[in-house]
This record gives structure tokens, sequence and C-alpha cells, in this order.
């Protein structure tokens, strides 16, 4: 395109990836059969597995999935670094990932939680770590991760406190 330069361009590559990823995970857990099936799995393996569910192939197709996904997410961050090394390169993401989906909803138990709220906890989370170092001027790099963890302490605090309610 005339007038924009090329690494405003090339941002635009993961967003139309992650648009893609996420429809097409919506669809999937929305509206097929296996979508039902992956939350009876993750709710409870054993329930599945005696209502007739073949968890076997079913944690195949889960965990396939989870590869595909984790191996582009890594081809993306491999493009945008610009290298790709294996010994540091996205060391403490996972927890990032994990208070993404918390605070959107999903059960630390499996079984509960949807793609719009993983992406709107997503979000949350990208605000408050992008929000520390205009808080915390000094090494707020160092704060991140316990920031992050007392996001997600609050989030299963909440989702519990929520959970306890619709029993009673």
């Amino acid at each position: 395109m005339p007038g924009i330069d090329l690494p405003l361009r090339i941002r635009w590559v993961p967003l139309c990836v992650f648009l893609v990823v996420a429809i097409a995970a919506m669809i999937l857990m929305r509206r097929t059969v296996l979508g039902r099936h992956l939350y009876a799995l993750g709710g409870n393996e054993e329930a599945a597995r005696l209502s007739g569910i073949r968890t076997d192939g079913l944690k195949f197709v889960a965990y396939s999935i989870g590869a595909f996904c984790a191996g582009l997410a890594g081809i993306l961050y491999a493009a945008r670094e610009g290298q790709g090394n294996s010994t540091n390169l996205g060391v403490g993401y996972e927890l990032n990932a994990i208070a993404a989906a918390v605070v959107g909803g999903a059960s630390l138990r499996g079984g509960a939680g949807t793609i719009t709220g993983t992406i709107l906890g997503a979000m949350f989370l990208t605000l408050v770590v992008n929000g520390i170092p205009h808080l915390i001027k000094i090494d707020s790099t160092l704060y991140e991760g316990i920031i992050v963890g007392v996001v997600v302490i609050l989030a299963v605090a909440v989702n519990q406190l929520r959970t306890r309610g619709r029993a009673r």
C-alpha cells in the first residue's frame, strides 16, 4: 500500500492471524460436537469417558490444537523479534497466558470458560502489564510477575466466590 511504511504493514499480520484463529476456535467450541466433547473432557475426564466419549483420541486432538497454536505463536514472536533463541526467548509468557484465561473466566479445574472471555482477559492483562511502567518508574519489569500473580489470585478468588454463590 502506498504511503504506509513496511513496519506498520507487518504489524497487522499477527492481528489478522489472531482474528482467524479466534473465530475458528469460537466456531469449534460453540458449534461442533468436538467442542462440546472438549468441554466435557476438561470438566471431568472420567465422566466424559463413561458417557461414551473416546477420551484418548480427544486428548490427542486437544494437544494437537494446542501445539499448532503454540507453534504459530512462536513463529509470530520470532518474526517480531527478528530472531529465534530457544533458551530464553519467551520466558515468563506462560504465566501471562494462564492469567489471561483465568481473568477471562476459565476455571483452573477445567470445563469452563469461553474464547471471548479469554480474549477480554488478555486485553485486560495487556492493559495491566503495559500500565506497570507508568506506575512504577524504577525497575518495573521486576514487579511485573508479582502484579500478574496477584491479578491471577484475585481472579481465582472471584471465580470461587461466584461458583459458591451459584451452588447455594
